[in-house]
């Protein structure tokens, strides 16, 4: 058994800890070192003899943050909101604290940093602190766990509307067929399977058996299902012609895709799509004269655009459909016998060659109408209507 031994004055006690880690502590009294050296060595030996539980080791909240992104969050199908959960809110908060001093005093302090969100917001960061710290307790890290209230939160704060008749249901499928084919088969396969959105997004056609006329729930559109496990859903007489039309349109890997439909694994759902009926109403048209200057109102393809303003502005250099010659492509272009002194000419891209009428890309040209090129400073080319005969100049 050691003994305190005399170091400057004072009486020093040397032991080995449960964890194998040599400590020392200094007294003024040797009998109260003896004291507390025998109270030590017991410790330990009521520890290696299973009595009581080891002390906790010196872990901070920010130590409790790290394993629970390392080792939990991944296996999650929240484990995104849990990562940014821990960034915002937890760990600016709390990750200084030890994590064996976190008490109800500190928990209250964090809800009243909260007070600014809502309060199903804040159940839901008091939940996860309250599975980091139910971990930090299996691992040894705290004794035990503060006594956390959460707040309570209603699920609904207004009666929850639903289709409740087969007239609604009707008059839902209609309004969704009107925003087009697939918009009508997700929202039929959404009304009479009772799939969520993540697991309609992921369906594939390997699931689908129409010949047994069952669907197989088995994945989600970011992993596996929400409780995951797999169920099977039967295909309801109304939704039986609706996908098999919708195969024969509509073959490859997925049920649901985007409207390019490039093979690509990934579903975009518009919004209107995770949004109440409501959102299906028709949207209001962008007046004419509102769209970017860059582009045209009318259809927004190269080939469009050639044709409809070489109807309206009836001028020859928007019905040109001749390639550039040299003397068009030089400093000083040359645009129905006449020349620019400025380099440029009504039409910016005169020197280049016109798109054919079959080109259904993007028009991005930016082509000039006639009344703006006529209002430029210096511009000499073919002008037309009222605006163009004042603002001529003389030659």
């Amino acid at each position: 058994m050691a003994k305190p031994t005399r170091f400057r004055n004072k009486w020093r006690i040397r032991w080995y800890d449960e964890h194998g880690k040599r400590r020392s502590q200094f007294y003024d009294d040797k009998r109260d070192a003896a004291f507390k050296l025998r109270e030590h060595e017991q410790l330990v030996e009521e520890v290696h003899r299973k009595l009581r539980s080891p002390s906790p080791p010196k872990k901070t909240f920010s130590d409790l943050c790290d394993y629970w992104i390392a080792n939990r969050a991944k296996v999650k199908r929240s484990g995104k909101h849990d990562e940014s959960i821990i960034r915002r809110h937890l760990r600016p908060a709390l990750g200084a604290l030890p994590v064996g001093d976190l008490g109800v005093k500190h928990v209250d302090g964090f809800v009243a940093q909260q007070e600014k969100l809502d309060p199903k917001t804040v159940h839901n960061h008091l939940t996860l602190l309250i599975a980091m710290l139910n971990v930090a307790l299996d691992l040894g890290w705290i004794v035990k766990i503060p006594r956390i209230r959460k707040p309570k939160v209603r699920i609904f704060d207004s009666d929850f509307r639903f289709l409740r008749t087969d007239e609604e249901i009707a008059r839902f499928l209609r309004a969704a067929r009107d925003e087009g084919e697939a918009v009508f088969v997700l929202y039929a396969a959404a009304v009479y399977t009772g799939m969520r959105a993540g697991e309609l997004a992921g369906l594939r056609w390997d699931d689908v058996s129409l010949e047994r006329r069952l669907i197989t729930v088995q994945r989600s559109f970011e992993g596996p299902t929400k409780a995951g496990d797999v169920r099977y859903v039967p295909i309801l007489d109304p939704l039986l012609p609706v996908l098999r039309a919708w195969q024969r349109l509509h073959p490859g890997r997925l049920v649901f895709t985007n409207r390019v439909a490039t093979g690509r694994d990934r579903v975009h759902f518009h919004r209107r799509h995770r949004d109440p009926p409501a959102r299906l109403r028709q949207r209001p048209q962008r007046p004419p004269g509102s769209h970017k200057r860059t582009r045209c109102h009318h259809r927004r393809t190269r080939a469009g655009c050639a044709r409809v303003h070489a109807r309206s502005a009836g001028g020859a250099h928007h019905r040109r459909r001749t390639p550039p010659t040299p003397a068009r492509v030089g400093r000083h272009r040359k645009v129905a016998g006449r020349e620019s002194r400025h380099g440029w000419t009504a039409d910016r891209t005169a020197h280049r060659p016109r798109p054919k009428a079959s080109d259904d890309r993007p028009c991005r040209t930016g082509r000039l109408s006639t009344a703006r090129a006529a209002r430029r400073p210096g511009a000499r080319g073919l002008r037309t209507g009222a605006l163009g005969q004042a603002n001529a100049r003389p030659r």
